[in-house]
């Protein structure tokens, strides 16, 4: 289906890029990813850094339902201990109750001595699950493929198109794909 393609697509292009140093795709992707956010969730998610504050570490904040979100393609413990590091030296957890991972190149496994030294570092401040927190692009899909809401599925990857493909979603009169074949 699409939204397979575009995601696996997604996510390679982001190795690719990332491989030699090219992040500009993982900015063009920020908004996109937390639009996708709030179509599963129901959040309302906003680009911190359009926000008058600066929030170091935090690509994602909805004031409404306090929730932070980094985006990254790094999938390390130092990424995840940095990011924390930031969100307690700012004090970001007296607004903001709970953090989300985007991990655009997908997620690893931790070991339980990492997960120990992120609850040790949290100390109940905010929530943070490391299972259930650090979303890639597979968990995205089957969380809007088996969502009953199809149109979450659709939106996103409307979404995902216009960066991948530069469609202009909104008109009525273009074709999705067209393939010749001889």
């Amino acid at each position: 289906d699409k939204l397979s393609t575009n995601l696996i697509l997604a996510k390679n292009k982001f190795e690719i890029e990332n491989s030699v140093n090219n992040q500009s795709l993982n900015i063009q992707f920020e908004p996109v990813f937390l639009e996708i956010l709030n179509l599963i969730f129901d959040y309302e998610l906003e680009n911190s850094n359009t926000k008058n504050s600066n929030f170091p570490g935090i690509d994602g904040i909805d004031l409404k339902n306090k929730k932070m979100v980094q985006i990254t393609s790094t999938f390390s413990f130092e990424k995840i201990e940095s990011t924390i590091n930031q969100i307690l030296k700012n004090n970001f957890y007296n607004d903001f109750e709970e953090l989300y991972f985007i991990f655009l190149k997908g997620k690893k496994k931790l070991n339980r001595d990492s997960i120990d030294k992120i609850e040790k570092l949290i100390n109940g401040k905010f929530k943070f699950n490391v299972k259930e927190n650090c979303i890639d692009p597979i968990d995205i899909y089957r969380l809007l493929t088996t969502s009953p809401d199809f149109e979450k599925a659709i939106k996103s990857n409307k979404l995902l198109e216009n960066v991948l493909f530069g469609f202009n979603n909104n008109s009525n009169d273009r074709f999705d794909y067209i393939g010749l074949s001889f």
